[in-house]
């Protein structure tokens, strides 16, 4: 990550949490790949997929600066999650190292 990404001064983008979560990341893209889709777009799948479990419909709503990936997100909906993917997926959450963002200021 270059050094003046705001990411690289977050918790989750530092030290171990960073290696820790680079494995969250490593498997949505081996999931993503196997699939023939974006990792961005499985990860959309898989928060939509929580809708049953959750018992209510869930709708992300991710930021993009770019018309094409305003339709690579749309096409997120039409991506089917199998149960290989899901098993790979679900226990991808718990594993989350790091806060979401430094504490700068906080007191």
């Amino acid at each position: 990550m270059d050094p003046s990404d705001f990411r690289a001064r977050n918790p989750r983008f530092t030290g171990d949490a960073s290696r820790q979560n680079q494995v969250i990341a490593d498997t949505v893209r081996t999931v993503a790949g196997r699939l023939g889709v974006l990792p961005a777009q499985v990860a959309l799948a898989w928060v939509y997929a929580q809708a049953p479990r959750l018992g209510v419909s869930v709708v992300p709503i991710p930021g993009t600066r770019h018309a094409n990936r305003l339709d690579e997100n749309a096409a997120s909906l039409d991506v089917e999650l199998d149960d290989d993917a899901l098993a790979q997926l679900q226990p991808l959450s718990d594993m989350v190292k790091g806060g979401r963002y430094a504490d700068h200021g906080v007191r």
